[in-house]
């Protein structure tokens, strides 16, 4: 298992790495993601997955989107603990 993921599998947000909201967690928490990326790890459902973090109180919110090409971005301004990214 690389570093990488050994550090989100400490993270008693994430069930398993191996389910769809782990993987979308894991992959915000590395930064900002577009839904095809969140889509490619998580997928089709992304959206529902994001709803389900946010519940669980992860602040994830929508940074960018192109209504023209359909693009969106996705990332996490604050953990479940409301600690601002970056702040420890």
């Amino acid at each position: 298992m690389n570093d990488t993921l050994d550090l989100f599998a400490q993270s008693d947000e994430i069930d398993r790495l191996e389910t769809q909201r782990g993987r979308i967690l894991a992959r915000l928490l590395l930064g900002p993601a577009t839904g095809a990326e969140l889509a490619d790890v998580g997928g089709f459902r992304y959206g529902a997955r994001i709803f389900e973090l946010r519940r669980r109180g992860w602040i994830i919110t929508l940074t960018d989107r192109d209504r023209r090409t359909g693009r969106t971005v996705y990332e996490i301004t604050r953990d479940s603990r409301g600690v601002w990214r970056g702040e420890n």
